[in-house]
């Protein structure tokens, strides 16, 4: 216990992602890492970033990073992807891109955003992946706006809100930071500085709906 950086201790946590197994994904703002928590244990592994708050602009290195999300990819529905390959997503907020990373091995790269020019983001924040149709959706703090990227193609396309623009009307936001989406395709987006929770009707195409839905049953 206790701030710091060691494998039982903590120092600034942001982001959490619970998988089924009831394994916790810790993203430290701090220490510049993810860690890693199996249930019942007292120590944690880093599997992103360096296990001893050393930031760097290497892409092995993470600077401020504030949220994750895992998914393990079913066969059924992505093709060329074996049914226990876990993913991790972590969006690094100084950077301003996201990294992809095989939990187990520590490899990674980016697969929204880019370094110098160019970069469509400017503070990403909140990530997820929808894994039937490999698109990576990023919340981005300064931009007031939701990014849809397909997923190796490092620029995306603006969803919701107004790019550049903090408002309050119905279609933008002020601040942008979790993001989920529901069965139906609906996104629903934590706006932080309205102090509100905004919903973006059918942002899924249909028939991806309609895979949510079954795949869910």
């Amino acid at each position: 216990g206790g701030q710091d950086n060691g494998f039982n201790q903590l120092n600034e946590p942001v982001g959490l992602f619970l998988t089924s197994t009831s394994t916790l994904y810790i993203a430290e703002y701090v220490n510049h890492r993810v860690q890693r928590c199996y249930q019942g244990s007292s120590s944690c592994t880093t599997v992103a970033g360096s296990s001893n708050d050393t930031s760097g602009s290497g892409q092995s290195y993470l600077y401020r990073p504030l949220n994750t999300y895992v998914t393990t990819n079913e066969s059924i529905y992505v093709s060329d992807h074996d049914q226990s390959t876990t993913y991790l997503y972590v969006t690094d907020a100084n950077k301003a891109v996201v990294h992809q990373y095989l939990s187990i091995g520590g490899a990674n790269q980016i697969v929204a955003g880019q370094n110098g020019s160019g970069n469509q983001m400017s503070f990403p924040y909140g990530v997820y992946l929808n894994s039937l149709s490999n698109q990576l959706y990023v919340s981005d703090l300064s931009k007031h706006a939701v990014i849809k990227f397909n997923l190796g193609n490092i620029t995306g396309e603006f969803i919701a809100g107004a790019p550049g623009t903090s408002a309050s009307q119905a279609n933008q936001l002020n601040g942008p930071t979790g993001l989920r989406f529901d069965q139906y395709g609906n996104l629903y987006v934590a706006d932080r500085y309205n102090s509100r929770i905004q919903l973006f009707c059918n942002v899924l195409p249909m028939e991806l709906q309609f895979l949510a839905m079954v795949h869910q049953q």
